[in-house]
């Protein structure tokens, strides 16, 4: 926020399986979901594609929800960055905005270019920790369901007189 001197800032992270975008913003420490059928955000989370607008307003897509909740000054320009993945898979959108009477600075857009590539760095990183996570969850299952068959093979064959076993296996040999 203070590097691209904005006035607000926020990381959406996108969910597709739930439809949603999880919003992060750096003034708050709260977290809330939102859809990805509406709003400058979701636009360039499902295009792809970069949104600058001087004047918010002016694009159809733009939400004015946050502006009719707040006291303060309305919401002048947005740039929404996608944050891509190799493939081009967006994996969060990165959107920043100014209110009346300020302007992105000309280096605006490069600092988001650069911080969208640190963002998708650190998103890959916290997802193959989380899938890392969920590994070592399924193998500690896993070691519990194998404690718990010989468990039960140790019981049933201390039940078994394991000589009579033994005799009859070779006796039928």
């Amino acid at each position: 926020k203070l590097l691209l001197d904005c006035e607000r800032c926020t990381l959406f992270i996108v969910d597709r399986p739930a439809n949603q975008m999880l919003c992060y913003n750096f003034n708050e420490t709260q977290e809330k979901r939102i859809s990805l059928d509406h709003g400058l955000a979701a636009h360039c989370a499902n295009t792809a594609e970069l949104v600058f607008e001087h004047d918010a307003y002016a694009n159809p897509s733009f939400d004015a929800e946050h502006d009719r909740l707040s006291a303060g000054p309305r919401t002048k320009g947005v740039i929404c960055m996608p944050v891509q993945d190799a493939s081009g898979e967006v994996l969060a959108v990165i959107q920043t905005l100014t209110r009346a009477g300020q302007t992105f600075s000309p280096e605006a857009l490069g600092l988001l270019k650069d911080f969208a590539t640190h963002a998708e760095i650190a998103l890959k990183i916290a997802k193959t920790l989380t899938q890392n996570e969920s590994a070592l969850r399924l193998v500690e299952q896993s070691d519990k369901d194998k404690r718990a068959l010989l468990t039960m093979v140790k019981t049933i064959t201390s039940e078994l007189d394991l000589r009579a076993v033994i005799r009859e296996v070779m006796r039928q040999a």
